[in-house]
């Protein structure tokens, strides 16, 4: 999936680089053509893109300007080559570069998408991701 014109584009760089996670996060942007996973962000009324800088089974990182809080809760939505993968979650911290959540459920489906694109080499990622139909996270 091509991003559009005017949206969010990320440099990529998040944390100190130490990994204290359980999953690892699989990175949508190093070394990338143009084709990023875009996500429509609904807060309230308020639309806003994103871009997913990297997906894990517990959660991702998504570079936004988009008005959304710490502790807000959130329901996700992929629709991924006719498979729905579903999640919930929190976004448990933001910086002026975007938000961090924290995935509290995540269907089979979300965990065995993540775990494909894991094992994939750069090229299969990236096709993988034109795969992707319909991306929405909302604020609940």
């Amino acid at each position: 999936m091509a991003h559009a014109a005017g949206a969010v584009v990320y440099d990529g760089a998040v944390g100190d680089g130490s990994e204290r996670r359980k999953y690892p996060r699989v990175p949508l942007t190093a070394d990338a053509p143009i084709i990023h996973l875009s996500v429509d962000l609904s807060v309230g009324e308020q639309r806003a893109s994103a871009q997913v800088i990297n997906i894990a089974e517990e959660g991702l990182f998504l570079a936004t300007d988009a008005p959304i809080e710490r502790s807000v809760q959130v329901e996700l939505e992929f629709v991924v080559a006719e498979q729905t993968c579903t999640g919930a979650g929190m976004v448990v911290w933001k910086t002026d570069r975007g938000i961090g959540i924290r995935l509290t459920t995540a269907s089979e489906d979300y965990r065995q998408w993540v775990r494909e694109l894991a094992a994939a080499s750069l090229d299969d990622r990236w096709e993988m991701l034109k795969a992707v139909d319909r991306a929405d996270i909302r604020a609940v």
